[in-house]
């Protein structure tokens, strides 16, 4: 993509090499130019003095700025700035600022700032930010501070503060502080306030939330925690993210029954209560085999622990509490037709839909926790 963006680039300016030596002020204004292939049109060799309300190219066009409307079937290359709507089969480059809308079959490239919106079938660069929109097929790159809206098919990447959203199908960057939403499947800032929805998210810091398969919050929340419970004596999950959401990857083993194991999901949310005292709540979806050969049959066992946390220093807490569990099992129902399950603990609950087996009873946990 780099490639092909550089060479779009090098291409036009060279078409374009004559705009380049000028300074950054037209000096003459005209209603309309019509413009065949620069330099044949109406203001001629000429054309990059120029401001124009209606600039007409049909093939590429080099002028000055534009206020009003500049379409071309392939390029517009304006020295200067551009109000209004510019839009080409092809291209659009802006040596000025854009306020309006440039809209591309392919391409769109700004050297200030943009006020509005950038439209291209593949992508849209702007030098000094947005203040606006950017929709991209493929990639949208601002240069600087972003505020609106970047959305693409793979790539948006904004280099200073951004506030509002990016929205792209692969990989969303923001190299400084981000305020609002990025969703994508891998989503990365310096400091994100607001919401990152992603596989994986990263970011060094985060006063908001991250939620995703992997999160990788550097100065968040980071433990990895021994416990044991009523149906898993002992098991570890490591937890990963910000206090206020963090990731949970769980497995644990029945010690004198080890053909019983289980290993799963969740998430969990910190609250602090004091200097040393805080409260847990983790929500997890754990796999468990009750087989001699390890099957995959429906046997999940859905936990929701609540516990009490003490700090004995910063890196070492000891926990203990209460838990609430939904099991949901098919384990020999297709050969005996009865559950050959045995792991749940004076289940206040016993039902049966459709061959499958739903329990549920108060269970706890107790454990201690490592952080760093």
């Amino acid at each position: 993509m780099k490639t092909f963006q550089n060479a779009i680039i090098i291409l036009l300016f060279f078409v374009g090499s004559p705009l380049w030596a000028q300074n950054d002020t037209t000096k003459k204004s005209t209603p309309v130019q019509l413009t065949f292939l620069y330099p044949i049109g109406s203001n001629g060799m000429n054309s990059p003095q120029y401001t124009n309300n209606v600039s007409l190219n049909m093939i590429y066009g080099i002028n000055g700025s534009v206020h009003g409307l500049e379409l071309a079937g392939i390029g517009n290359v304006l020295k200067s700035n551009m109000t209004g709507v510019q839009m080409a089969g092809i291209t659009n480059i802006t040596a000025g600022y854009v306020n309006g809308i440039q809209c591309a079959g392919i391409y769109n490239h700004t050297n200030a700032r943009v006020t509005g919106a950038q439209m291209g079938g593949i992508a849209n660069i702007a030098m000094k930010g947005v203040d606006g929109l950017q929709i991209g097929g493929i990639t949208n790159i601002s240069r600087h501070n972003t505020t609106g809206l970047q959305i693409s098919g793979i790539y948006n990447w904004s280099h200073g503060n951004t506030s509002g959203a990016q929205v792209s199908g692969i990989y969303n960057r923001a190299d400084k502080k981000f305020y609002g939403l990025q969703l994508a499947m891998i989503n990365s800032a310096k400091n994100i306030t607001g919401l990152q929805i992603g596989l994986i998210n990263v970011a060094d810091s985060a006063d908001g939330v991250s939620f995703g398969l992997i999160n990788v919050i550097k100065n968040g929340y980071h433990s990895l925690e021994v416990s044991g419970n009523e149906v898993l004596p002992l098991g570890i999950a490591l937890k990963s993210g910000t206090n206020t959401l963090y990731n949970i990857y769980y497995a644990g083993v029945q010690v004198n029954n080890p053909q019983v194991f289980g290993f799963g999901l969740g998430f969990g949310s910190n609250i602090q209560l004091g200097s040393n005292l805080s409260m847990s709540m983790d929500v997890t979806s754990n796999y468990i085999n009750e087989l001699k050969k390890f099957e995959w049959k429906l046997n999940l066992l859905n936990r929701l622990d609540m516990t009490m946390n003490y700090d004995i220093n910063k890196h070492f807490t000891i926990l203990a509490g209460p838990s609430f569990n939904v099991h949901v099992s098919e384990l020999g129902y297709e050969s005996t037709g009865g559950f050959t399950t045995a792991i749940a603990k004076n289940p206040f609950y016993t039902e049966t839909f459709y061959q499958t087996q739903v329990q549920m009873w108060i269970g706890a946990k107790f454990g201690a926790r490592f952080n760093f």
